[in-house]
């Protein structure tokens, strides 16, 4: 230590370069350690993704040879001349799976999956989760729950989970599919404008599947705002297109009809530029503007829309399916609009028997729904009345709609009491609507404002005038904020506080609102139209009041016999007139 010391005093610089010498080449050895072992993980990484995309081209190379094979199997009926149904088609792939493949593995998981996925967009959705569950668990099991595979047959399950009516299902299968896009898209590449869309379009199906609307519309807007114009695959096209889809069907459930049909606009405009509007992407979009457009209040517009997405869904599955049944559905809504009763009711009951649920239709709470409404709009009280309790059942025992749709349905079972009479038991149950309405969404909202409007209109057959124009008022108000001037639910509010007038014995008042109610509906829906016959009823009731016989019993007889053909003797519309009918000896 002594010779040591004193060597480091005498030669004190050159000890100094030595010892930097030293450091700076541990410092070297030291990062030369951390590069290596970078170098050894980078190229373990590497060689498990070689292998996983080994594995994936051996898998898809089995696809192609699984389908050509099912595909040979069928050629013989063709080359006699016989169509292949794809019912057999997909029923021979069934049995080849389970005959020649081993269970588990990852090929028949792969293809298990691709066919669970046909099922789904055949409109099979039952079938589609049996192949489609096995398949998710067996590619988990086998580490291949990080690609693109996986990611799009978790969201396929989602969709599937969300048409059966199980809702935590569908959420929790998005969430994972968000997390596995999530992931794709962080790695960069070719896919990633693809994987972001679909991220935020997983995540924002488990909000709409639980009816969180706000938030799904947010991500969905900021989605398809983000990659505007990076429709550059079919793919891509097609994400695009499905997100439009989920945020028109958001707006429209929020009362937000013009933004949802400006949204379906431009999503129809950005298919039309590659020329792929009548696509399976499309027909979502076309089916979602056409139930827009009615529930908007323009059902004869949304009428055709709706015939149109009909014609696209025929040319590419067939009249077949859940989404046909979906198509009816909606039609049938857009033809009880318009007073086609009968087509109405036609399309609602043929909706449950394609669905599927003919034998137990209270599995299709919504439809049952649709169709206890079009008995009610006829006046068939029994069936309306019934069908809306089996419908409430199907709820309780398993919901397939959104909660605020849950709510409407069961507004509407007490708008059916109140139209067949029975005001007395659909006021709490009008008000218990009101008040969930209001707590939930403010008494601005649109689902609060028709409350009100209901428990107006049910004051008014109760023979309680003055709570008929509260009601009626408070409505006014909130629709105000909500709708231009010129919407029809104004004229409806006409009618309302012009028989309350008439009951008060305020004949001017009457005459004004009555006489606006009628102007509206006939410049609405046409001269010929059943509504505006029943607009003709009413006119009918005031001449009558004002002493004016003469022109009550033309009026009836020009627009009974329209009444007459188009709802029962229960209506109460219809009994009412028929009532003045007798009184002033009219047949």
């Amino acid at each position: 230590l002594y010779r040591a010391r004193k060597f480091v005093r005498r030669h004190r610089g050159s000890v100094s370069l030595v010892l930097l010498v030293l450091v700076a080449l541990g410092a070297f050895i030291w990062r030369l350690g951390v590069e290596r072992n970078r170098a050894l993980e980078a190229e373990a990484l590497a060689a498990q993704r070689a292998i996983a995309a080994e594995q994936s081209a051996r898998v898809a190379r089995n696809a192609l040879d699984f389908f050509s094979g099912l595909l040979g199997e069928v050629v013989p009926d063709r080359a006699q001349g016989r169509s292949v149904d794809i019912d057999v088609l997909l029923a021979k792939g069934r049995a080849r799976l389970q005959r020649e493949l081993p269970e588990n593995s990852a090929d028949a998981a792969m293809l298990g999956g691709y066919l669970g996925t046909l099922h789904g967009t055949l409109g099979e959705p039952r079938r589609a989760i049996e192949l489609l569950e096995p398949a998710l668990s067996a590619l988990s099991a086998g580490g291949l729950d990080d690609g693109t595979t996986w990611a799009g047959l978790a969201d396929s399950m989602a969709a599937e989970q969300g048409k059966v009516g199980d809702l935590a299902a569908a959420a929790q299968w998005s969430q994972r599919a968000a997390d596995a896009w999530r992931g794709l898209a962080e790695r960069g590449g070719a896919g990633a404008a693809r994987a972001r869309l679909r991220t935020r379009f997983a995540e924002a199906y488990a909000h709409y599947i639980q009816g969180e609307l706000e938030p799904a519309a947010s991500l969905l807007a900021d989605a398809l705002a983000a990659d505007a114009g990076a429709a550059d695959t079919a793919a891509l096209r097609d994400e695009r297109a499905s997100a439009a889809t989920l945020l028109v069907g958001a707006l429209a459930n929020l009362g937000r009809y013009d933004d949802a049909i400006a949204a379906a606009d431009a999503a129809l405009a950005e298919l039309a530029k590659q020329g792929a509007v009548e696509t399976r992407a499309g027909l979502a979009l076309l089916r979602d503007r056409g139930a827009t457009l009615v529930t908007a209040g323009r059902a004869a517009d949304g009428l055709a829309e709706l015939e149109r997405a009909m014609a696209v869904h025929a040319t590419i599955f067939g009249a077949r399916g859940e989404g046909y049944a979906r198509l009816l559905n909606e039609r049938g809504i857009a033809f009880n609009d318009l007073g086609r009763y009968t087509e109405a009711r036609r399309d609602f009951e043929q909706s449950l028997r394609f669905n599927g649920t003919d034998a137990d239709a209270s599995l299709d709470p919504v439809v049952v729904g649709n169709l206890a409404s079009v008995c009610s709009s006829i006046g068939d009280w029994d069936c309306a009345l019934a069908g809306y309790r089996r419908m409430l059942d199907g709820l309780e025992s398993g919901p397939t709609m959104l909660p605020q749709q849950v709510r409407l349905n069961r507004q509407a079972y007490a708008r059916a009491l109140s139209e067949s009479g029975d005001t007395q038991t659909a006021r709490p149950l009008l008000e218990e609507a009101l008040a969930a309405a209001i707590g939930e969404d403010g008494e601005g909202s649109p689902n609060a404002a028709a409350s009100l409007l209901h428990l107006a209109r049910n004051e008014l057959r109760a023979g309680r005038s003055a709570a008929a124009l509260a009601f009626a008022s408070r409505a006014r108000t909130a629709f105000a904020a909500l709708v231009p001037p010129a919407h029809f639910v104004f004229a409806a509010l006409d009618r309302i506080e012009g028989f309350a007038a008439l009951g008060e014995g305020r004949i001017d008042d009457a005459q004004r609102l009555i006489e606006s109610y009628h102007d509206a509906t006939v410049a609405t829906d046409g001269a010929d139209s059943f509504w505006a016959a029943l607009a003709g009823l009413d006119l009918a009731a005031l001449r009558h009041a004002q002493g004016r016989d003469d022109e009550a019993r033309a009026l009836l007889r020009q627009h009974l016999p329209k009444v007459r053909d188009t709802v029962l003797p229960t209506h109460a519309d219809r009994a009412a007139g028929e009532a003045l009918a007798v009184r002033l000896g009219v047949d």
